[in-house]
């Protein structure tokens, strides 16, 4: 970077250098006591540029974004103290009032200040200061180079100026020219345009001081800003100076593509005053600010009724112009009736002469000549008639006049009602035409329909035919099922009086064990009385010493007894479920005696647990017997898993 700020030529005027400053420690905060302004940048006695090593530390320590804004402009108009009034303090960057230039080279206030962006981004704002330029003591090589490292620098560029932009002051920007021969955008290539340079210019702000024109084009107020691009436009003419000073125009317009332009009034009055502007309190000239601003307001506000006037004005003067013009008809029906009453006069003067010249004529004849005396009579009648009718003329006129002007407002009431009907007719006209094709793409819409119709009625047809077809075989398929379940149904009843055959024959068996069971029931009742009573006997004719031995025996022997009882009956039992009945005993509590079937008391549970080995065809003939068939045969081709399920809901009950 110092390699950049070092590229002076030798061959340039010296001009008045001063030394490096010694350099300072640096501490965290950006200064080493404090804030107040450091050289950043000077010129040696050979006119190369040199950075301070004080400001290089300083701007060593800033970590965060920076934001630079440098004040350039003609020597001794004030650039240092709007630097102040940036820094919020009347002192700050050097200010005189003297003729002399105070600042030279660039100088940089020592404390970042800290700011916030539109988006909420912080970053640090350094205030740079730069010497005037067009000074009596510098070169024209000096001040640009000095103007371009203050556009190099800038983020936002402020030139300040006094007074108005001229034709002078574009002139003393002609140095805009000669930046583009010092600054290269690429490291190689030859010299950059202003067009290449704009990509890298910051914002330029042209700030015009003790500013008082009244900003206004084409009678209408303008904006600081379209003053500056009404001053930029090009000149028209030709020549070499209209070609110099439309190149100075084109520089700037492509240098600094984004520019803005601010006006301000002069702070004091008092010249004394404006020599020690920054000791001057800051209430007081935001005071005669403030009533400056008061005074553009009210002279805004007279702007404004001005205008109002002057458009009330305009309506005045058109109402008058449609009066003339009212009075300007009636003056012509007046002279069209005043010369309908003279050419009435001329007559009856005519008539009154002719009248005179007959008397002259005839006066001696006068009294011999009644019938002339009755005529002019008649005459005088006549003209007065005339007068009458010139009368009745002059009314009647009015009236057509009147009645004229009722026909031409009827005739404009009519010819509206005419152009209105006319439209009418137009919009019926396309509303007719939007209804055609409306029928039309209904009635593409009714064909497609119908079309639909015959198609789907077509398939309506063949599929009735497949639901006939299917009915019929359904109905085949029926009929061989019902054969089938017919002769499953006569099987069964086959089956079923063969098992009450055998049913029969079973009970009658049974009937004969039952004979020969209560014979031996008899047999054993007799034996147990016999032996009872013999050994009763027995025991009377024991001894009393031996009646404990005795009950012991009685014990002992009617154990044996019992043993004998139940040996008979176990041997009973043996003997039935030797025989070929399928009957089985159940003696109760009561002494009686029960019998049932085998197949009757194993055929709920081999049915419980076995249905799921039986066939298909047994499972058909289960559900057949216990009235099932009409279930069974609403089974579309089942398969066994359905048939189970069946059997299940309705034979065994499951949910």
């Amino acid at each position: 970077m110092m390699r950049l700020f070092s590229r002076g030529s030798a061959g340039e005027s010296p001009h008045t250098a001063s030394p490096p400053t010694p350099r300072a420690p640096v501490s965290s905060n950006m200064s080493a006591g404090p804030a107040r302004p450091i050289r950043l940048v000077y010129s040696d006695e050979k006119g190369k540029f040199h950075m301070d090593p004080e400001a290089v530390a300083l701007l060593q320590l800033v970590k965060e974004p920076v934001g630079v804004v440098s004040v350039c402009g003609r020597a001794r108009q004030g650039k240092s103290f709007i630097l102040n009034q940036l820094l919020g303090r009347s002192s700050g960057f050097q200010v005189a009032s003297t003729h002399r230039p105070c600042t030279k080279g660039l100088w940089l206030w020592s404390t970042p200040l800290r700011r916030t962006a539109l988006d909420g981004t912080e970053y640090n704002l350094l205030l740079l200061d730069t010497e005037g330029i067009d000074a009596y003591d510098q070169t024209g090589k000096y001040s640009t180079q000095i103007f371009s490292l203050a556009v190099l620098l800038s983020s936002m560029f402020i030139y300040n100026q006094m007074g108005g932009i001229d034709e002078a002051a574009l002139d003393r920007l002609s140095l805009v020219t000669e930046m583009t021969k010092h600054i290269r955008v690429r490291a190689s290539g030859g010299r950059s345009t202003a067009s290449e340079l704009g990509q890298f210019s910051p914002i330029f702000v042209w700030l015009l001081r003790d500013f008082y024109l009244d900003l206004e084009e084409d009678n209408r107020k303008i904006t600081p800003r379209d003053y500056l691009e009404l001053a930029l436009r090009p000149v028209q003419g030709g020549g070499r100076d209209v070609a110099a000073k439309n190149e100075i125009r084109e520089s700037i317009r492509a240098l600094f593509p984004d520019r803005e332009c601010y006006t301000l009034v002069r702070p004091l009055t008092n010249e004394n005053d404006l020599q020690r502007l920054d000791q001057i309190p800051e209430d007081e000239i935001k005071e005669k600010a403030t009533k400056i601003e008061q005074a553009e307001q009210r002279l805004t506000t007279l702007s404004l009724e001005l205008k109002a006037a002057e458009s009330k004005i305009k309506n005045y003067d058109l109402e008058m112009s449609t009066l003339k013009l009212e009075l300007k008809e009636l003056v012509e029906k007046v002279e069209s009736a005043n010369a309908n009453a003279l050419s009435a006069e001329s007559k009856a003067r005519i008539l009154e002469q002719e009248k005179l010249h007959l008397e002259q004529k005839y006066r001696a004849q006068f009294n011999r000549f009644e019938e002339v005396q009755e005529r002019c009579k008649a005459a005088e009648k006549e003209a007065k008639r005339a007068t009458e009718l010139a009368d009745e003329a002059r009314a009647e006129a009015a009236s057509a006049q009147k009645d004229k002007s009722d026909l031409q407002r009827v005739a404009m009431e009519r010819l509206a009602q005419i152009e209105r009907a006319e439209r009418h007719a137009e919009t019926l006209e396309r509303q007719k035409a939007d209804l055609a094709n409306e029928m039309e793409r209904y009635r593409a819409a009714e064909r497609d329909a119908l079309f639909k119709v015959e198609m789907l009625e077509e398939r309506v047809r063949e599929r009735e035919k497949e639901i006939d077809s299917l009915l019929q075989s359904n109905n085949s398929q029926r009929k061989n099922t019902v054969q089938v379940l017919e002769t499953l149904l006569e099987s069964e009843r086959a089956a079923h009086a063969e098992a009450n055959n055998r049913a029969e024959a079973l009970s009658v068996q049974l009937q004969v064990t039952q004979g020969k069971l209560d014979e031996l029931s008899q047999e054993l009742t007799a034996l147990k009385f016999g032996e009872k009573s013999t050994l009763d006997s027995r025991l009377r004719t024991a001894s009393h010493a031996k009646r404990g031995r005795t009950d012991d025996y009685e014990m002992g022997v009617d154990s044996v007894h019992d043993t004998g009882i139940n040996d008979k009956v176990t041997r009973a039992n043996k003997r039935s479920k030797s025989t070929s009945s399928p009957m089985k005993f159940a003696a109760p509590e009561d002494g009686g005696s029960v019998f049932r079937g085998d197949e009757q008391t194993n055929s709920q549970q081999t049915n419980v647990e076995d249905y799921t080995k039986f066939t298909v065809q047994k499972l058909k003939q289960e559900l057949t017997s216990h009235n099932f068939g009409a279930e069974l045969l609403q089974l579309k081709n089942p398969n066994k898993r359905d048939i189970i399920a069946l059997y299940e809901k309705c034979v065994l009950k499951k949910s």
